[in-house]
């Protein structure tokens, strides 16, 4: 290719015109632009690539820096260990956690910075690493420099290649503290709730033992003492006109000392009864001023006695909606406090209020009075008062306690107002009654007059608001019966619990509670629910009276066959006197004065000091009834009334139970279903043994006459 240079000489000298020679240079400068541009594209690429690849390398290597400032600064231990079993690297958080350099940490195997107990286990984990498995949440102890242990939990890959497990850790020691707190409060937890069922055991145990002891002390003292009881009253009425005064006086003690025992077993009872929640109360509407004249006619005596004064006023006029005998233990216990802290010629008032839907009920008295720092523990068990030895020989120190329960289980509240010198003022309220009708009702005829021999003749109330007809029904009774007769059903219900009739005639048209109320009344109470109603009417309601619990319906006007035929179907005129009384106790004085009881009132009596001899002895001869005491040796009265259920010619056989024991709900339900009779043993049992005894052998003599077996 000719030169540039040598082309413009060329044309100087003429050799080439002018126009070529422009054409020349421009095509030449062409090819070497075309060149040039090629080079600097070629290398403007590879400036452009390495830029790139710089780029590239440099965010590599910011991200590298980054990835180990962050192994740095994590509060997480990284690490890399050989296979040989030496750490590789570490970052800082080891030396934090550890207390021990890095430079410490790489010139030792690892395994003896391990706890001792760890070190097995931890090797086979790194066994089961050298073959390239991996591990997660592998727990080990690694030592710190001042000897404690921490808790590491350790997640770990392993480069089988590169012979190294690559491991990050994360120290749990508080977690792990954390952990054997919660283990121990529940080993401590569990060994309280071992501890509090032990002690729930012990709990139940004593409350057994202690309802035990409770029945074993009312049978041991409750068995003489209605012996003394029975035999001091036999003592006082059959030679009330032989014994000299001084004579008198000693029954009279007798009387008074067994009185006061007697009131002594029955408020320990009471009061375990209330605290167990196993006392029954029987809630009615009633008129206070009909239930006080009762208490009163007790305390009297004993006011008289000291010249104290007892006012009640037009006040008592209140209804409350209670319990009627628990409400005279209420009154009794007040009253009988006031008297006793109240010095000769006091006075006791009692009142009545209306609060709202309560009645107010105060015991106020003149006495001694009770100092402020004594107040807060009047209500308390076994707390007497200082008023002199009479007064505590003749308190038990339960009576207020007793009665503080009666009435907050009745829905009211007690309260107590004192000063010293000056006398107390005891009040309670009972949920008011406001509905009651108060009735006027004629006076109760008594029962009629009976000799001793006859108390064997059952007896009929007659219920009815007129008086001729009373008069006319028991002008039809009285040659075969006893009669007894009220004019109110309110008066009936009160009266039937009192004299315990063999029969009941009720008429329905009363005025204020009818005689359907009063048969309901009667139906629902469990010691009057078993009495034969006989209902006289002049409406026509037989099927409403039947389906109330009626036993007969008679339509007015009442001819006398037709009623004593009626009342013959449910018991006989008069019972067998020859009828002979199996008596069936272990202890002697009971057995003596139950026989001298029944005698006294015409009975043959057969005795039996085991629950074997009774069935030995109504195996060969037929009785009358039988009077059975429940707590005896070797056989107990539960298995002789089992024993006699079960045999055929005895299944209608009349038992009466009579014992001290203190009888649970289920006991009381199982004598009521196979029992015809239960007496307890508190002294005042002997007009109702004659009542029951008379009932079952009647009731028996009815049934063999009707053909039944």
């Amino acid at each position: 290719m000719m030169k540039p240079h040598k082309l413009v000489a060329w044309a100087r000298k003429g050799r080439l015109p002018l126009c070529v020679l422009l054409l020349t240079l421009l095509l030449l400068a062409l090819t070497i632009w075309a060149f040039e541009r090629r080079a600097w594209l070629i290398g403007l690429l590879f400036l452009l690539i390495g830029f790139a690849m710089g780029a590239v390398m440099a965010s590599l290597y910011s991200q590298l820096d980054s990835g180990n400032r962050f192994l740095n600064l994590s509060i997480d231990m990284f690490c890399t260990a050989g296979f040989d079993g030496y750490f590789k690297t570490l970052n800082p958080a080891f030396e934090k956690t550890l207390g021990f350099t890095a430079a410490e940490l790489l010139s030792k195997p690892y395994s003896e910075f391990i706890h001792p107990e760890d070190r097995l286990a931890t090797r086979a984990e790194h066994d089961e690493l050298r073959q390239g498995e991996i591990t997660f949440g592998f727990e080990n102890r690694y030592i710190c420099r001042d000897g404690s242990y921490k808790w590491l939990l350790w997640n770990a890959v392993s480069v089988p290649d590169q012979e190294l497990i690559y491991a990050v850790a994360r120290d749990i020691t508080d977690r792990k503290k954390g952990e054997q707190k919660l283990r121990k409060f529940a080993d401590d937890l569990a060994v309280g709730n071992r501890e509090l069922d032990l002690r729930n055991r012990e709990i139940e145990r004593a409350t057994n033992l202690k309802s035990k002891f409770l029945a074993n002390m009312s049978h041991e003292l409750r068995t003489p003492l209605n012996a003394i009881v029975g035999f001091s009253d036999l003592l006082a009425e059959e030679t009330a006109g032989s014994l000299n005064p001084k004579q008198k006086r000693f029954v009279g003690h007798i009387k008074q000392g067994s009185a006061h025992l007697l009131r002594l077993i029955n408020d320990i009872l009471d009061l375990s009864k209330i605290e167990a929640g196993l006392l029954e109360f029987h809630l009615e509407n009633f008129s206070i001023a009909d239930a006080l004249p009762e208490v009163l006619s007790v305390i009297a005596p004993l006011a008289i006695k000291k010249n104290i004064r007892i006012q009640t006023g037009s006040s008592t006029e209140f209804n409350v909606h209670a319990d009627r005998d628990r409400f005279k233990q209420i009154m009794y216990n007040l009253l009988s406090n006031a008297v006793k802290f109240t010095p000769a010629g006091g006075n006791i008032s009692v009142e009545c209020v209306a609060e709202r839907d309560l009645v107010s009920v105060s015991v106020a008295d003149t006495g001694i009075g009770i100092a402020p720092e004594d107040q807060s523990t009047v209500f308390m068990e076994f707390r007497q008062l200082e008023a002199g030895a009479e007064a505590r020989k003749n308190g038990t120190g339960l009576g207020l306690a007793i009665t503080k329960k009666l009435v907050e289980q009745q829905g009211g509240r007690i309260s107590l107002q004192s000063e010293v010198g000056k006398g107390s003022r005891f009040a309670f309220t009972l949920p008011h009654a406001r509905h009651l009708a108060v009735e006027n009702d004629a006076a109760l005829l008594p029962v009629h007059a009976v000799s001793h021999s006859d108390r064997l003749t059952p007896l009929v109330l007659i219920v009815d608001d007129e008086a001729p007809a009373r008069e006319l029904l028991a002008s039809y009774l009285q040659s075969d019966y006893r009669v007894a007769v009220a004019s109110s059903g309110r008066e009936a219900v009160r009266m039937a619990q009192q004299v315990r009739p063999d029969v009941i005639t009720l008429d329905v048209l009363m005025p204020n509670a009818n005689g359907l109320d009063t048969l309901v009344a009667f139906k629902s109470r469990p010691d009057t629910a078993n009495i034969p109603i006989i209902v006289l009417s002049v409406l026509d309601q037989e099927n409403v009276c039947f389906a109330l619990g009626a036993a007969e319906y008679l339509v007015k006007p009442v001819r006398k066959a037709d009623l004593l035929h009626s009342i013959r179907l449910h018991v006989s005129p008069t019972a067998d006197d020859d009828a002979t009384i199996l008596i069936v106790d272990d202890d002697s004085e009971s057995l003596e004065l139950a026989e001298e009881t029944l005698r006294s009132a015409g009975y043959e009596t057969q005795c039996a000091r085991s629950g074997a001899r009774a069935l030995e002895i109504l195996s060969n001869k037929v009785v009358g009834a039988v009077l059975l005491d429940l707590l005896m040796p070797e056989m107990d009265g539960f298995q002789v009334i089992q024993h006699v259920r079960q045999t055929p010619a005895l299944k209608n056989l009349p038992i009466v139970v009579m014992t001290a024991k203190n009888l649970s709900e289920k006991e009381i339900a199982a004598l009521r279903r196979d029992t015809q009779g239960l007496l307890p043993k508190n002294g005042a049992w002997r007009e109702q043994l004659l009542h029951e005894i008379r009932r079952g052998v009647a009731g028996r003599a009815l049934h063999a006459s009707a053909g039944g077996k």
